[in-house]
């Protein structure tokens, strides 16, 4: 083509552009199907429940196929059948590498998510890429972060704060895999600074290294995760009551036993059994009247619980507690 043919055909090609524009737009919305792809993943969620799981991959697939660009709205967010897809395979199957692209391809559809990044983390997580997933759950963190900045209806608070709280968990398990506790204890402090209602998640992990320290003999470093359990919630009873249970049962240290006991029953734990563990303490530090006393106050509390218990297995422990406190009392 000359130039000035060039020149002549340049208007021409100006008024087409807009109108091929137009016509491929119109390609890609006739290749839409909402109805088909609604049916069809209405199809996937009956197979998964019926847990007939090749059969429910299969409609997820349809769905995609019938919709390819349906993304998660905030309107409807079932619609993002690649994310749902992604769901299923993470969890109800090991196909985790076609899971990862799930999300992948939901993301790149539009879901752009925290969410959908601490879903991709989990995928890698399960291929054994750990640096990958935990760079991925950082990425959640910020995304989430974000969003709350911004986030307004009580119920998406909610929701974001879950999901925040959720992916420091999840790097907390990554890091408890790879045995490396010091990072599990940065990341679920991070997780209580920001949740200071979630202050059980580092409990618990300190009474998890008590007990390892506990099983290995080790009864110093025992005593002192137990200590710190309790620090971490100082109002749990459970934690003073575990100390109790240690202190007594593998240490010389009945004082400081005795005293774990007692703050549990301040903090709630108002049992029967609570009484008689303080007798136990009591006894070992040679104060036997008040070890009787305290052992018919446990007969006593366990008597009337078990006069109002229902389950058998509640029934059948109240009456071997009462009879371990006969048993003490007759000594």
């Amino acid at each position: 083509m000359t130039a000035p043919s060039v020149r002549r055909a340049r208007p021409l090609l100006a008024c087409l552009a807009p109108l091929l524009v137009l016509l491929c737009a119109a390609s890609k919305l006739a290749a839409q199907d909402p109805r088909a792809a609604e049916d069809h993943f209405a199809a996937a969620k009956r197979y998964a429940e019926s847990r007939q799981t090749d059969r429910a991959i299969e409609e997820y697939r349809k769905a995609i196929a019938a919709a390819p660009d349906a993304w998660c709205q905030e309107s409807n967010p079932w619609r993002c059948y690649s994310y749902m897809l992604g769901e299923y395979l993470l969890a109800s199957t090991e196909r985790w590498a076609e899971a990862l692209e799930a999300f992948r391809n939901a993301w790149d559809k539009g879901y752009q998510r925290g969410i959908t990044r601490h879903k991709i983390a989990l995928a890698l997580h399960r291929l054994g890429k750990d640096d990958q997933a935990l760079a991925e759950l950082e990425r959640a963190i910020e995304l989430n972060r974000a969003a709350l900045d911004t986030a307004r209806a009580r119920d998406q608070v909610s929701l974001l704060r879950y999901q925040i709280v959720d992916s420091y968990v999840w790097q907390a398990n990554i890091h408890r895999e790879r045995r490396d506790y010091d990072k599990i204890y940065q990341v679920l402090a991070a997780a209580v600074d920001f949740d200071p209602s979630r202050k059980e998640l580092l409990a618990r992990e300190h009474l998890a290294s008590a007990s390892r320290h506990a099983q290995s003999g080790t009864t110093h470093r025992a005593i002192q995760e137990y200590r710190k359990a309790i620090a971490a919630a100082p109002d749990d009873w459970q934690y003073s009551y575990k100390l109790g249970e240690y202190l007594l049962a593998s240490t010389v240290l009945w004082a400081e036993a005795l005293e774990a006991f007692r703050n549990a029953w301040d903090k709630g734990y108002q049992r029967g059994i609570t009484r008689h563990k303080i007798a136990l303490a009591l006894h070992r530090l040679g104060k036997d009247d008040e070890a009787l006393a305290e052992l018919e106050r446990a007969i006593e509390m366990n008597r009337a619980a078990l006069d109002t218990a229902r389950a058998s297995d509640q029934a059948a422990l109240l009456r071997y507690q009462i009879a371990d406190d006969y048993f003490w009392h007759s000594r």
